[in-house]
């Protein structure tokens, strides 16, 4: 067996204040600051495969789409009223995409 495991999910951001409080508000959980840094973190989420989900600055906005994404349980009226964006439905999901344009799927619970 592998000794390896999922520590963190790193994104870089133009904005991570802005795009880290968005999902720790999706997520209900707190936005962590290091101080003299521009890196943003969540942590202990309920179900978060991993420890922490990182937010950094970088000088460069997305262009193009994820190589892979994060897929979700949730409702898609909640997270478009939060600013999400729907890109396209599909039969069993729906692709949404962050304020900063990281898509994402919304599957529906069941």
């Amino acid at each position: 067996m592998s000794s390896y495991r999922t520590l963190e999910l790193a994104v870089d951001a133009v904005d991570a204040a802005a795009i880290g409080a968005w999902w720790a508000d999706v997520f209900g959980a707190e936005l962590h600051r290091k101080s003299g840094t521009s890196w943003h973190w969540i942590e202990d989420v309920p179900g978060m495969p991993f420890d922490a989900w990182v937010f950094g600055d970088v000088p460069e906005p997305k262009t193009v789409k994820n190589r892979w994404h994060w897929d979700l349980y949730g409702e898609v009226p909640d997270f478009l009223a939060r600013g999400a964006t729907l890109l396209w439905e599909q039969p069993r999901w729906t692709v949404l995409a962050d304020p900063e344009g990281n898509e994402f799927c919304v599957f529906p619970r069941t």
